[in-house]
């Protein structure tokens, strides 16, 4: 998926859920952190992007096991500052990019962390079909989140 695409499922999730703005920006943040590794890692080189994309940045036991210890964690504050709340959020976002990208014909690792095995595989990242899954999704999500 886009990067809009991510960040607008990711936003709704956390309106509908009704997160605060912190938990919202968070969540954001996290919805494309897995590609902003990938990106770094690849030092902005095509032919590193297509050996980094969508490996250990998208495995989701990586993502799940730092959103339980953290969100375990949840109630320390560092200087003042919910560092773990922050840290679940940012590993709950990144795990519905995740779980949105396991959408897209690419698919996501399941067990193996360098094969992209799993996925519904519903739709090409950037196709039309891709914007009108998303616009149900959050148009949804804010509908029945927003003002509960």
């Amino acid at each position: 998926m886009k990067f809009t695409s991510h960040k607008a499922i990711n936003g709704s999730v956390a309106v509908f859920l009704g997160f605060d703005l912190m938990g919202i920006v968070t969540m954001t943040l996290g919805s494309v952190l897995p590609d902003i590794i990938d990106k770094t890692l690849s030092g902005n080189s095509e032919i590193v992007w297509d050996r980094v994309h969508r490996t250990l940045s998208h495995w989701w036991i990586i993502w799940a096991l730092i959103l339980y210890f953290s969100h375990r964690n949840s109630d320390i504050f560092v200087l003042s500052m919910p560092v773990f709340k922050i840290v679940s959020h940012l590993a709950f976002g990144s795990l519905l990019h995740i779980l949105c990208d396991s959408m897209t014909l690419g698919g996501v690792p399941l067990f193996n962390p360098f094969r992209q095995s799993f996925g519904l595989r519903l739709f090409h990242t950037g196709s039309p079909q891709e914007y009108v899954f998303v616009t149900i999704i959050a148009s949804t999500l804010l509908y029945f989140g927003v003002g509960k």
